[in-house]
């Protein structure tokens, strides 16, 4: 029985690290960029170009941006027979997701130097307590923070730029354990868990042949996570009180958590006067997630379990217009966007039930002085996502989510 319950936490434990895995990806690290659908690549003209292509700071003024996205999610389930059966439905509880960003931008002789702080993989899921899912999962949290210098120098109509992104997460999963043949909660797991500091890099080109076009093209590398945790144990059922006591309090595991490389070309053309429209592709390159190789320290290295792993390539597609109203010194957008889902039917869990997506957002941007603030509100609608009857435990069903995004951003320029 001792045996159930620690396979029990190395599966959980591969579980939650698919939440990084899974299409956690946060694209949403300036409100301008935001409000276009985040098709930024070519035009990169703020400060948050040290996100969506680095060469774009070449050039700027000195400038600091500061700013946040509030995430509103949605999701209900609606269950399938056999288990938990047609007609059962249960709803996530109300969340509210906060990313942020900061950059710094500077010219400093030839050459311009930045620096960034954003969240690009994070958010979460949270079921009710009691709901029939609870074996999988109650509670999921991942956040990732992500520090980033940049230097970018310019040669005529080309901008370069590369940088370092040093990386650091956490990850938090609650879920019940219950007995393995009668059925009752047993206990309430809760794992915490955080990785050491991380390296990757890096860089983006922007290329203006003429007034009314620029093209850019960006990459950012995939960085290796590893994560430290501890799986604690807390009682629910007193009758149990012999299986409770078989399970150590506490036991620490680690896995690896690649957060995959991403790339993305953009061209940007004005084809009127203050009147600008870009279209954008970005790949995420979840293939990279083969194998999971869950490691328990000892005395119990000998449950290190290896999972394989189902996502694929992923692309969006992003267009966005930005029209200028200089008299006024204010900016209107839209935009439009549609995302793949990299995950495959038995992937779709409580823990992330990811499907394709589609997007539209309006922003405005106002110039007061050296100051501009930007707003960006996004509607973000998945496809309706069955399990088709593959789910690896057995949890079918059909999962409709939907979120709210609210984006501001302030940049004051010296």
């Amino acid at each position: 029985m001792r045996k159930w319950f620690w396979s029990g936490i190395v599966a959980i434990t591969a579980v939650a690290a698919n939440v990084g895995a899974a299409g956690f990806a946060l694209y949403e690290h300036g409100a301008a960029a935001t409000a276009t659908a985040g098709a930024f690549i070519a035009r990169a003209n703020d400060p948050s170009a040290i996100y969506y292509n680095p060469a774009g700071i070449s050039g700027q003024r000195a400038g600091v941006m500061l700013g946040t996205t509030l995430i509103t999610p949605s999701g209900d389930f609606t269950g399938a027979n056999p288990f938990p059966g047609t007609g059962y439905t249960a709803k996530q509880k109300d969340a509210l997701f906060y990313p942020s960003h900061l950059y710094v931008a500077s010219p400093a002789g030839p050459v311009t130097v930045g620096l960034g702080v954003f969240n690009p993989f994070g958010l979460g899921t949270n079921w009710p307590e009691d709901w029939k899912g609870r074996y999988i999962s109650t509670k999921t949290e991942i956040q990732t923070y992500y520090s980033n210098p940049v230097v970018a120098y310019s040669v005529g109509p080309v901008s370069m730029a590369a940088g370092m992104q040093a990386v650091y997460g956490s990850l938090e999963l609650s879920r019940k354990v219950k007995h393995p043949l009668l059925g009752d909660d047993v206990a309430a797991m809760h794992l915490e868990g955080t990785s050491d500091i991380n390296y990757g890099f890096n860089a983006g080109v922007q290329f203006r042949p003429m007034p009314m076009l620029t093209v850019g093209a960006s990459y950012r590398s995939q960085v290796d996570s590893k994560v430290n945790g501890t799986a604690a144990f807390d009682s629910m059922n007193a009758k149990w009180t012999m299986v409770k006591t078989s399970l150590p309090a506490k036991a620490d595991v680690s896995t690896t958590i690649p957060y995959p490389a991403v790339m993305g070309i953009g061209v940007a053309v004005t084809p009127i006067p203050d009147l600008t429209i870009e279209a954008n592709v970005v790949q995420t390159q979840w293939s990279t997630f083969d194998t999971l190789t869950i490691a328990f320290a000892a005395p119990y290295s000998a449950l290190t379990e290896k999972t394989p792993e189902v996502y694929s390539n992923a692309r969006s597609y992003r267009i966005g217009a930005e029209y200028r109203l200089p008299a006024w010194s204010l900016a209107l957008r839209c935009g439009y966007l549609f995302d793949e889902s990299p995950a495959p039917p038995m992937a779709v869990t409580p823990l992330l039930p990811d499907a394709d997506r589609d997007s539209f957002q309006v922003g405005a941007g106002y110039t007061m002085g050296k100051t501009t603030f930007d707003i960006a509100y996004m509607y973000l609608k998945f496809k309706e996502r069955s399990t088709e009857g593959l789910n690896p435990k057995n949890f079918n069903g059909t999962y409709n989510t939907s979120a709210n995004l609210f984006g501001l951003s302030v940049t004051h320029r010296f």
